[in-house]
């Protein structure tokens, strides 16, 4: 896991960690992930991701996984708009060495039976190879 980075929200505090896979060949992807509060339980997340030189050969998707523990994948599944994997398409095989991308998630909100922390886990998917980008951070 690349960083943590503890985020005040009215209940639960939320954690944000990079998801571990399989290291890039020529570089790395740097990832900073913003959170803005809307209301005590509901929030946006914003992913900007720096290629530091990786040179991608396939197009992978930016993910959040809400997860109960800071290790492993004990995920939580609520339905819409409450906590869920999301994901949104990238054109990373098209990156330039120092491109930067921003992408905004739809705003979260966490259901009232979430009392607890809730880690948010941030990474890059392969979905045709089922591989993980490892992140820097």
């Amino acid at each position: 896991m690349s960083f943590l980075r503890r985020l005040p929200l009215a209940v639960p505090v939320v954690a944000l960690v990079c998801a571990a896979g399989a290291v890039p060949q020529d570089g790395a992807v740097l990832p900073v992930a913003t959170c803005k509060q809307l209301a005590p339980r509901e929030f946006q997340l914003t992913v900007t991701l720096l290629n530091c030189g990786a040179d991608l050969a396939v197009d992978y998707a930016a993910f959040i996984h809400f997860d109960r523990t800071r290790a492993g994948e004990r995920l939580y599944n609520e339905p819409a708009p409450g906590p869920r994997p999301l994901v949104a398409p990238t054109t990373s095989s098209a990156w330039a060495a120092d491109e930067v991308t921003v992408i905004e998630f739809p705003p979260v909100t966490l259901p009232a039976s979430i009392r607890h922390e809730v880690f948010v886990k941030v990474g890059l998917w392969d979905a045709a190879h089922g591989i993980r980008l490892t992140l820097r951070g």
